[in-house]
């Protein structure tokens, strides 16, 4: 008799190093010192950690990406050049959105975008 070929809808099988490093470490703790030195002889991804995250962005940025999105702004997907961060630049685009130009002021400064999305402070 024929094997029955698997259901269209399963999930392809994972491999080992699809795990999670802490489910992966589970399922190596018991093996014995030698082989475990033979894995990491195998292939380097069982001696390095996993890769690294980006961090989420801040809250502040955040809050101005959703500003920007209920105003029907679409934001780049990558930062402009000339752009230290993405903090800034969303900032600079709040203040040119509103007409204004003013990001904040107090009573020794005050900070404006100038025409040409330049931060400028006095």
């Amino acid at each position: 008799p024929a094997a029955a070929a698997p259901p269209a809808t399963a999930a392809p099988p994972r491999l080992l190093l699809d795990l999670p490093l802490d489910v992966l470490a589970l399922v190596l703790s018991p093996l014995p010192p030698n082989e475990l030195a033979n894995l990491g002889r195998v292939s380097r991804a069982f001696h390095r950690g996993p890769p690294p995250q980006q961090p989420p962005p801040p809250a502040v940025e955040l809050a101005l990406r959703l500003r920007a999105e209920e105003r029907g702004e679409a934001l780049p997907a990558h930062l402009p050049p000339g752009e230290r961060s993405w903090l800034q630049h969303l900032l600079a685009l709040e203040a040119l959105g509103d007409g204004s130009g003013a990001l904040d002021g107090g009573a020794f400064f005050s900070c404006f975008v100038s025409p040409e999305g330049e931060l400028l402070t006095c």
